[in-house]
């Protein structure tokens, strides 16, 4: 335990040292007690007769202290601070203080904000060095919000007001917009002008207001990295020597290849009387916009293009020409025919082919005024000189063709080209082909159309690797030769198969140029290694045509596995379901099934098969069996001795049936054995199976055994 004689009494010994004055070495004398005594002794005989002598002074000090307080409460109260300001003003105006400062304040480097990029031009207080941030490109708010640092003008600048802007105090400067890797979103009000906000070179989406419709007498130009949110409006175009409304180039660009205006969409919206026109752009949607046109030719067209998707949209019409000329999907040449705005001899001019691109979910329709019909919907009608490609990598997908004038897709110059899922209504050809095609698959499409594959003839025009599979055409054509449902002129290396076609009068015919039109041809594209498998053609129509399907001048070409069905009757009309002419190698008719064994084929015809005429099978139409009846007799009536025709007569009285067998069904595929055969039947309730008869030495035949009974169309 501490006592006061060991307490450390150090900080009081230097206490009384400072108030006390007096000697070091006498304090270090003292003992605390010493010190305690003078301190109190200190304090009785100076500090206290101090207070007393002071307690007035203190007093008037409390008093003025109360009375500064009172004033200054009511100082503000009644102060007029304009006045106040004002006098300041003048007193640093006449001693120079004032021109100080603002000399100070001109040659300020810091960041100062503005409404708009014009109030930058407007500017007096910038200097080298200075940065600006903007609330606005137009006015303020409308979503363009930048930053731009000032400095001198130089001799290569573009000044263009958004990038590069003047300042109008001081021409040697220009304020600079700095990157700053963002997307800027315009939201437009009715009164702005999209026009403005297209020309900016940033990465922008431009929504309009909501529901209004702007009106353009000029075209409107599209620059990199734009998107276009129409947000239900419309644009209506009213343009007189061009029917472009958009260009994604300007007329005096120089693109090549793929290296135009990148990453443009246009969507949600409504276009009126304004095509879309692109070259050399790369990364382009056009999604559920509607068109409605009444004079244009074309409503998209695009060359040289890369990535190209038009997904969602409705075609009204274009502009109605009697001709193959107007598409609302126009894939053109990268040519001057094809984009004939810019200047004839203009380098971007280079053939560069259409890449990538995809036409889905796309509705093509006639307007309200219906003389303003789709002359083709999707297509190209003007080809190079060159005969270079136009496109590659096609797919038109999930599209309703509700009508079109003389077709749903013009095909010219293309490689790679998937058609599918696309349904036509209209009374037009589905496809037609006006040049080479080199690869191209038609799946699972359903058309009512008079043509469904038309392929027009054509020197140095090949068509090669052509897939025509799982499609549901009703055709309704009904007059000449080149109404065949499936006409292939020149085409190499094709499948159709699998399809099911309705057809009036003729549905496929493959031949060479000069079997169509009778003009000279290369030969190096004549028609070969062509195949027909597992399709089923239903005839409509009782029509007298003298033939269903023909070949002419053709190499392999082969009918495998199809079924031929006359639900209407007419089978005595005088037509051949086959119809083989002129000079043809490897043609090949096997495994075919049909109700029309008196017309299957002719001799002549026979005589064109080289390589295989084999296991056919006809249906004959046999009325029931009289009730209680387990079988029939009858005869042949040979007209030769090595059976090259029958007469079967089944029955007697009344119920007599005799029925031609053409030569092709002595083939031994339809000889059990020696005398036994089997001969497919169909009855008159549509139901159909096989009944097997013996021939005895007497040509005398019985039938035996029971009948198993199938669907017309091959279902259990």
């Amino acid at each position: 335990m501490k006592t006061i004689d060991t307490l450390d009494n150090r900080p009081f010994r230097h206490l009384i040292t400072t108030i006390g004055a007096l000697p070091t070495s006498f304090i270090d004398s003292m003992s605390y007690y010493e010190m305690l005594a003078w301190l109190c002794d200190y304090l009785e005989k100076t500090v206290i007769p101090a207070v007393n002598e002071n307690a007035e002074v203190l007093k008037e000090l409390q008093t003025a202290f109360v009375e500064l307080k009172e004033y200054v409460d009511n100082y503000f109260a009644n102060l007029d601070i304009q006045t106040e300001i004002d006098n300041k003003l003048d007193e640093m105006a006449e001693s120079g203080q004032l021109a100080d400062i603002i000399a100070a304040y001109l040659q300020l480097k810091g960041v100062l904000a503005f409404n708009t990029v014009a109030d930058i031009t407007d500017a007096t207080n910038l200097v080298d060095g200075s940065f600006v941030k903007t609330y606005g490109y137009l006015r303020k708010g409308d979503g363009v919000y930048d930053i731009y640092k000032v400095r001198p003008v130089l001799t290569t600048d573009n000044i263009d007001g958004y990038n590069i802007v003047s300042i109008t105090a001081d021409p040697t400067l220009i304020a600079e917009r700095l990157p700053q890797g963002k997307k800027v979103v315009v939201k437009m009000i009715a009164t702005d002008d999209i026009a403005d906000y297209l020309a900016l070179t940033c990465d922008k989406t431009i929504i309009l207001p909501e529901g209004i419709t702007y009106t353009y007498t000029s075209p409107l130009f599209l620059n990199s990295n734009t998107t276009i949110d129409l947000n239900t409006s419309t644009i209506q175009f009213n343009i007189s020597g061009t029917e472009c409304g958009f260009f994604t180039y300007k007329l005096d660009d120089t693109f090549t290849g793929y290296n135009g205006n990148a990453n443009i969409t246009i969507k949600d919206g409504k276009i009126l009387d304004g095509c879309i026109s692109m070259l050399h752009n790369k990364n382009v949607t056009i999604e559920n916009v509607e068109f409605e046109t009444d004079n244009v030719r074309h409503t998209i067209q695009f060359a040289g293009c890369y990535n190209v998707i038009i997904r969602g949209c409705i075609f009204n019409g274009t502009l109605p020409v009697n001709d193959h000329g107007s598409e609302s999907i126009n894939i053109d040449p990268c040519n001057y025919g094809g984009q004939p705005y810019a200047p004839e001899d203009s380098p971007m001019f280079d053939m560069t082919p259409n890449s990538v691109v995809l036409i889905d979910n796309n509705t093509f329709k006639v307007a309200t005024d219906p003389t303003l019909r789709n002359t083709n919907c999707v297509g190209t009608h003007g080809r190079d000189a060159s005969g270079g490609l136009i496109a590659e990598n096609v797919v038109i997908s999930n599209n309703d063709f509700t009508t079109s004038y003389t077709s749903c897709i013009n095909v010219a110059d293309w490689k790679n080209v998937v058609i599918e899922n696309n349904t036509c209504a209209s009374t037009a050809r589905f496809i037609i082909r006006r040049g080479s095609i080199d690869g191209m698959t038609v799946h699972n499409n359903s058309a009512n159309v008079t043509i469904s594959f038309f392929s027009t003839a054509g020197n140095s025009y090949p068509v090669t690797n052509v897939q025509f599979t799982s499609n549901q055409i009703n055709s309704t054509e009904d007059s000449t030769d080149s109404s065949s449902v499936i006409q292939l002129i020149d085409v190499q290396h094709a499948t159709v198969s699998n399809n099911t076609i309705k057809f009036q009068n003729h549905c496929f015919y493959v031949a060479d140029k000069a079997s169509w039109d009778g003009d000279t041809y290369d030969a190096q594209y004549r028609s070969s290694d062509i195949t027909y498998a597992n399709n089923t053609l239903i005839k409509t129509s009782v029509q007298d045509s003298y033939y269903n399907n023909r070949i002419r001048n053709c190499d392999n070409v082969r009918f495998i596995g199809n079924k031929f069905l006359h639900p209407v009757g007419g089978l005595e009309n005088n037509y051949e379901e086959f119809l083989i002419q002129a000079t043809n190698t490897g043609i090949e008719v096997q495994d075919n099934f049909t109700d029309n064994p008196t017309k299957f084929i002719n001799n002549a015809s026979i005589a064109n098969i080289t390589s295989g005429f084999r296991n056919n099978n006809a249906l004959y139409e046999i009325a029931p069996f009289a009730s209680g009846a387990t079988s029939r007799s009858g005869t042949f009536a040979t007209s030769t001795g090595n059976f090259s025709k029958f007469v079967l007569t089944i029955g007697s009285g009344t119920d007599t049936q005799t029925v031609e067998l053409q030569p092709f069904l002595t083939i031994s595929s339809f000889k059990m054995d020696a005398r036994t055969w089997k001969l497919p039947l169909v009855k008159s309730d549509n139901t159909f199976g096989y009944f097997t008869f013996t021939v005895n030495s007497s040509d005398e035949w019985t039938y035996s055994g029971s009948l198993a009974l199938r669907s017309l169309y091959g279902k259990d």
